[in-house]
């Protein structure tokens, strides 16, 4: 009886700790295996012309691929939610469908929407992140070259963070394999915009990915 009332406390300090925020989130690696992946973002038609600006949007997919239940996390209770924070790294590959490619690229804005699953249940989670980071083209570009890479001129636009809510059936139990993807929008200003067809390829950076309650 004594055994289970210390037990019991013990459960629920942890849950009074996780209520406050005071449990801190457990870093459990790169279980989604995202980190150095590439993100081909096609671009769409122009979304709108400020003076000689052009500001347009792409789109691009990642995955899905696959990763197996996370089972060596140091726990008090089970952890339910699952936090991944990237970035994009600082160099972009642009492949022009026209063989233009301008000066500058900027991106200011990139939302995100990720999905786990398995055979039996999903979860997905959305951040988005604002701003401006500047891509300049390298000097060795030549026109009408097939692609040519751009380098981050400044600070970067940020870090995405998606937090995963009821996660825990996926990651941490349930059928083997799972699955991850992500869905990217990305909005670019540059002069002269890049053609519809173009792509951007980012590289997915992982920073972070905890676990928690």
């Amino acid at each position: 009886m004594k055994r289970l009332a210390i037990l019991l406390g013990v459960l629920s300090l942890a849950l009074v700790l996780a209520a406050c925020g005071w449990l801190p989130m457990v870093e459990i690696g790169d279980v989604l295996q995202l980190d150095g992946k590439p993100v081909a973002v096609t671009v769409g038609g122009t979304a709108m012309t400020a003076l000689s600006t052009t500001s347009y949007q792409g789109v691009g997919r990642f995955g899905p691929v696959e990763f197996y239940n996370v089972t060596d996390v140091p726990r008090i209770i089970a952890p339910n939610r699952l936090s991944v924070e990237f970035g994009t790294g600082s160099e972009i590959i642009v492949s022009s469908a026209d063989g233009i490619y301008p000066p500058t690229i900027t991106v200011t804005a990139i939302d995100v929407t990720g999905k786990v699953s398995d055979r039996d249940r999903e979860a997905t989670a959305n951040a988005e992140v604002t701003g401006e980071a500047v891509f300049t083209l390298s000097g060795t570009c030549i026109p009408d070259a097939t692609s040519c890479s751009y380098t981050l001129s400044g600070a970067e636009l940020g870090s995405l963070s998606l937090n995963w809510s009821g996660v825990a059936p996926i990651v941490f139990g349930g059928p083997d394999p799972n699955s991850a993807e992500l869905t990217v929008t990305v909005s670019f200003e540059s002069d002269p915009g890049l053609a519809p067809g173009s792509t951007v390829a980012f590289i997915i950076e992982v920073k972070s990915t905890k676990a928690g309650l």
